[in-house]
């Protein structure tokens, strides 16, 4: 058994398809910054919206 993270990559797009920012994914699915950009570098996928409480 390994003790990789478990995500789910569909659920990972889905996200960023919906213009998520890489930290409101991170709340999301409760997992570390690093782990979730890379799984996304991984299969392709790139956080290119920002988050609109970024500019307040």
């Amino acid at each position: 058994m390994s003790n990789k993270p478990q995500i789910d990559v569909s659920q990972l797009k889905r996200q960023i398809d919906k213009g998520k920012s890489l930290n409101e994914v991170v709340m999301s699915l409760g997992k570390s910054k690093s782990t979730i950009l890379k799984i996304a570098n991984e299969n392709g996928l790139k956080f290119d919206k920002k988050s609109p409480w970024a500019n307040l």
